[in-house]
């Protein structure tokens, strides 16, 4: 139909003839390509209407706010020793109006790449302890493969709730290290036995409930490994995130085949997001190395408790 409208064009013989076969053509293939920004335009001699196409973004930024985005969200989340997601994943659903499957999905997969770089800063400095994180990764590889298949099954809002409040436990139990450890006593959490059986064992319990929560909700699982880590097992914070970021590093791109292969990803906003992570991870990670351990525990425990409040006032939109 287009040739014909070409063809028809280009051999008219007269100039009404040409100026009714350009029009004729120019509404054609007006009403049957997509504009690139979230709208359809159909057009009819006298009159524009708009009808809503299957882009499921509000309005997407270019890619220098994608850069922007995904720098701030890598930054920080290397500060704290998390993937990215818990902050990638609001920002999907209120500024980007994409559905919770897809902004989970995509920030999955732009937390995959955080972990990458922001573990191999951590390792490179020393800041890994590379047996535990090998036990976090043995559970949370299955795991977080089961997370991602089970999304679709059931209710993301009362996950998200429930979520939120772990996350608020979790940062008012973080500034209790010492009295926690005089509690459970040294045979326990003591920092030189890294290779007892039971200290074992709770690497991989935390490492399947980690992985299991990071395929469901799109996060990198170290905002839950992390205050584990360092609360309950008395891991120096610098080296808590540094192993929880190199444990969820093959869980995370385990999870993010899943949803790429369920279609939960937006891939336009990729690349943008994945070179603003990267570059965010890699500063996040250096200045993490650079910080007190006193004042990066308070910080981590200020955005754990406002990322909960977010996650729990947020579960019912």
């Amino acid at each position: 139909m287009a040739t014909g409208f070409l063809c028809q064009t280009c051999f008219c013989t007269s100039k009404e003839q040409f100026l009714f076969f350009s029009k004729r053509s120019f509404v054609f293939f007006r009403s049957n390509v997509k504009v690139p920004f979230g709208a359809k335009r159909m057009l009819y001699p006298g009159s524009i209407r708009f009808r809503k196409s299957t882009v499921t973004c509000k309005s997407v930024p270019n890619f220098l706010s994608n850069v922007l985005i995904g720098f701030s969200a890598g930054c920080i989340a290397s500060l704290i020793g998390a993937g990215g997601g818990v902050v990638l994943t609001p920002v999907f659903v209120t500024f980007y109006g994409l559905t919770q499957k897809e902004a989970q999905g995509t920030s999955l997969i732009a937390v995959s790449f955080n972990s990458f770089v922001a573990s191999l800063i951590y390792l490179l400095g020393g800041r890994v302890l590379v047996l535990p994180a090998f036990f976090l990764t043995l559970t949370a590889l299955f795991t977080a493969r089961i997370g991602a298949k089970v999304t679709t099954k059931l209710n993301n809002h009362l996950l998200r709730k429930y979520f939120g409040l772990l996350l608020v436990v979790l940062s008012l139990l973080l500034p209790l290290r010492q009295r926690l450890q005089l509690s459970l006593g040294r045979a326990l959490i003591s920092t030189q036995d890294k290779g007892s059986f039971l200290s074992t064992v709770l690497y991989l319990v935390s490492g399947g409930i980690a992985g299991f929560l990071s395929g469901l909700l799109g996060i990198g699982g170290g905002i839950i490994l992390v205050p584990f880590l360092a609360g309950v097992l008395a891991i120096p914070q610098h080296f808590a995130q540094g192993t929880a970021l190199l444990g969820m590093l093959f869980p995370s791109f385990s999870a993010s085949y899943v949803h790429w292969s369920q279609r939960n990803v937006n891939k336009r906003l990729l690349p943008g997001v994945i070179v603003g992570i990267i570059l965010g991870s890699f500063v996040g990670s250096n200045l993490a190395l650079l910080v007190s351990e006193r004042l990066l525990r308070i910080v981590c425990c200020v955005i754990f408790f406002l990322i909960g409040f977010r996650f729990i006032s947020t579960s019912e939109q």
